[in-house]
């Protein structure tokens, strides 16, 4: 979601509008240096989420079942005040109201559903990446009946206040209109917005470069490679589970995974993952990178062998697009949403099935020839959504957001 933002803004600056443009970001840190250029104005956001802030704090002190009953408690205490009206008492959607006004803005861009969103009065715009809250309900990132409502909350309420919303396909817009059509969403606010490769990844990596990053990382001549956090739903577990019934047929790929593994989730996640190496004698096969830092990665995806990426989550994934990019055979899930979006230019396994990851791994590793077909895919796939697409769709949603909110006033000035 983070290169998801980055890349709108480096297109919203490339297309150089004759609109203010002002972002909005918790640090001024958080912002890219080069996009610290004078071509926008960044303002910190202020600490205004009490509960958040509270719960991080007892977080850091009490187990994770206590913090939510207290958060529960909180939540409770905090909506029962503000719906009898107490003095003294303001809701964050006020202060969020009061603090915004000051910046007299027209139209506010949410790359991630956010319950700010909905609280300033200002009309917006909102990025949807996933339902998979309500298509798989079960998943382990879900567990926790806090969660799930936490992020309802905020997709209902996105969803039915945006002017716009932003998906990443078609399938993306089915899910918002099955899911939440409910809301008065209207079919043709709901606009596909597919992602491109993240901006530092567009050139290819000089021979020196790729050599000096294997040398940094201590990587192996040849590896699959997967970038992404240590959630449950990317299931790393099933790929360590792939290598071990690889092993025994004297089949002994690399790993290299590169991702954050912060919070108690995602650390257990790991933990289980090298556990399972460990038990099916693969642990010298993987490498764990931890959080790469974007100027590696372009060297990390052409030293790879093929990209591994059995997740759960769709319609979309952006390192497919990226892997393209690097010339990698893709190895993917069998899924509603990733199908449309590899089409022919991927190996399709079953991301419940180590066996079936197993034999994608080894289709790809074996076969020269089905390599070479998936890489012209690849190349097929990228050619029919160029950069300059990507420009003129995000063009195209900030302008129909623009005529929204023109016609939405001059109704409202109609009415007086």
């Amino acid at each position: 979601m983070y290169q998801y933002s980055i890349s709108f803004l480096h297109a919203v600056r490339e297309l150089d509008l004759d609109d203010d443009v002002m972002v909005f970001a918790p640090s001024q840190d958080a912002v890219p240096d080069d996009l610290q250029d004078g071509s926008f104005k960044v303002v910190t956001l202020p600490v205004l989420d009490r509960l958040g802030a509270a719960r991080r704090m007892l977080g850091r002190v009490l187990p994770p079942a206590v913090v939510t009953r207290i958060a529960r408690l909180l939540k409770s205490a905090r909506g029962n005040a503000a719906e009898a009206g107490r003095s003294g008492v303001m809701s964050d959607s006020a202060a969020w109201r009061e603090w915004f006004s000051q910046y007299k803005l027209d139209l506010l861009v949410f790359t991630v559903e956010n319950d700010i969103a909905f609280a300033t009065g200002i009309p917006f715009v909102v990025s949807i990446h996933d339902l998979q809250h309500k298509l798989q309900p079960d998943l382990p990132e879900f567990a926790e009946e806090s969660d799930w409502e936490r992020r309802e909350y905020r997709m209902r309420n996105a969803i039915a206040g945006a002017t716009l919303v932003l998906v990443d396909s078609e399938t993306g817009k089915e899910d918002v209109l099955n899911c939440y059509g409910d809301t008065g969403v209207e079919p043709d606010a709901v606009m596909p917005l597919p992602s491109a490769p993240a901006h530092y990844l567009r050139g290819v990596p000089s021979t020196d470069e790729r050599r000096a990053v294997a040398r940094r990382y201590s990587l192996p001549n040849d590896y699959l490679f997967y970038p992404a956090q240590f959630w449950p739903h990317k299931n790393h577990n099933r790929i360590v589970e792939a290598l071990g019934m690889l092993a025994r047929e004297g089949m002994r790929p690399h790993l290299v995974l590169a991702g954050s593994k912060a919070g108690s989730l995602r650390e257990r996640t790991y933990a289980e993952m090298m556990e399972t190496a460990i038990a099916l004698g693969v642990s010298e096969q993987i490498r764990y990178l931890g959080y790469v830092p974007d100027e590696d990665m372009a060297a990390l995806y052409a030293g790879a062998g093929a990209l591994v990426m059995p997740t759960f989550f769709g319609p979309t994934n952006i390192p497919v697009i990226e892997a393209w990019h690097f010339d990698l055979p893709v190895i993917t899930s069998d899924l509603r949403g990733i199908r449309e979006q590899v089409e022919d230019a991927a190996v399709l396994v079953d991301p419940e099935s180590s066996a079936s990851i197993a034999e994608g791994i080894r289709r790809v590793l074996e076969d020269t020839a089905l390599r070479t077909e998936l890489v012209a895919s690849g190349h097929k796939q990228l050619a029919a959504y160029t950069h300059e697409d990507y420009l003129a769709r995000v063009a195209q949603v900030l302008s129909e957001a623009k005529q929204r909110i023109e016609a939405a006033r001059a109704r409202e000035g109609g009415e007086r």
